[in-house]
């Protein structure tokens, strides 16, 4: 059974190290994981700037990828948060994100607070689209 929770940070480092992924968490992240079981397949880290969250680190391990887990994941924090939740996808993940209720946002709509993260991000990735959700509060 699938079920969303708050991941733990060695349940989060554990996955990154898993899947190859250079990402890690740390004690001051708010962390959502999907669990198979007791086992986190899925995993992202919310950072708090400003009175918004910030999506970052989204992994699923590469052999539970394509069953809807980073959807359900989204879909889960946005119930479960009370701010703003903005991200700055990898080019090709825009989709995804959308299908999960975010929205493209224009570069100049970023917040201030996220201006350092987004300009940075816009340089390694420059086909990257900020997006952002409003918490849905659904149950």
């Amino acid at each position: 059974m699938n079920s969303v929770k708050r991941a733990t940070v060695a349940d989060a480092n554990s996955l990154y190290k898993q899947a190859g992924y250079s990402g890690r968490a740390t004690p001051t992240d708010l962390l959502y994981g999907a669990y198979r079981g007791h086992q986190c397949v899925s995993v992202t880290r919310l950072q708090e700037y400003n009175g918004q969250w910030l999506l970052r680190h989204l992994c699923t391990l590469p052999s539970e990828r394509r069953q809807g887990l980073a959807m359900t994941l989204c879909r889960s924090i946005l119930i479960d948060v009370e701010k703003t939740v903005w991200l700055f996808p990898l080019p090709g993940l825009h989709v995804l994100y959308e299908q999960a209720g975010f929205k493209a946002v224009p570069d100049n709509q970023v917040p201030e607070a996220l201006q350092k993260v987004w300009l940075a991000t816009k340089k390694k990735y420059p086909q990257s689209q900020a997006m952002m959700a409003e918490p849905t509060g659904d149950t």
